[in-house]
């Protein structure tokens, strides 16, 4: 985003609702193409066969959309409700089942990014949401992105939450949770900007947060030479 103000980059391609939060804060705007790219499932990564907590985790989640809580988590941060429904534990949650260790990179608000001294934001929330659900403390490891599956394949942490896009390749790493969530990418531009469409990217200087859906589509779609890797997407918005 810094470079993109600054004309370093001609774009950013990211996640909508991080985008819609990255240029609203930047004085940039959306191309708006709903059919720009393809919608993306976003779920929760644990370690490849450990069935029993994604039995667990998929158990919490379907209880959690039935009742309201995740769509609720939702409204708290996306939309004209953002602010009005936080998610508040139960008083009575039993953690006598020890703690569940979530790998996250939160630079990627609204789902997850740093409040003061807190990590916040929907992956949070949800995540929280499940351990009160199944008994467990929560803590949140604050990683790069591209950090979070090793951290999960080694055991360093229990699972993985980033708004993170299950894909093929990501699967044959992790095993992946039921979809909580369905995004899409957008492309974020200066308002004197000539581009309009994923069609217009072509030449152009991409910037992308690393490791992303974003950075997959664009280096698939526009050569390598043509992407500029990030570690935050804030970073390259301002690119």
């Amino acid at each position: 985003v810094q470079d993109v103000k600054n004309g370093k980059l001609d774009a950013v391609v990211i996640d909508s609702a991080t985008g819609k939060a990255l240029a609203e804060k930047n004085g940039l705007k959306i191309v708006e193409d709903p059919q720009a790219f393809e919608t993306e499932e976003y779920a929760i990564a644990v370690k490849k066969g450990n069935t029993e907590l994604l039995d667990k985790i998929n158990g919490a989640l379907k209880e959690l959309k039935e009742d309201g809580t995740i769509d609720s988590i939702m409204d708290n941060y996306i939309g004209e409700d953002a602010g009005k429904t936080p998610y508040e534990s139960p008083e009575d949650v039993d953690r006598s089942n020890g703690t569940l260790v979530m790998a996250t990179n939160a630079e990627f608000e609204p789902y997850e990014y740093h409040e003061g001294d807190d990590i916040v934001g929907i992956d949070a929330d949800i995540a929280q949401a499940i351990c009160d659900k199944l008994g467990y403390e929560l803590k949140i490891e604050d990683m790069e992105f591209d950090s979070i599956l090793p951290a999960v394949q080694s055991g360093k942490a229990d699972f993985g939450a980033a708004g993170m896009t299950v894909t093929e390749d990501r699967a044959t790493q992790v095993d992946f949770s039921d979809s909580y969530y369905t995004g899409v990418q957008v492309i974020i531009v200066t308002d004197d900007s000539d581009i309009t469409g994923p069609d217009d990217l072509k030449g152009k200087k991409i910037g992308v947060q690393q490791g992303t859906t974003g950075d997959i589509y664009s280096t698939d779609d526009f050569g390598d030479d043509n992407v500029e890797r990030f570690n935050k997407g804030m970073e390259a918005v301002q690119a």
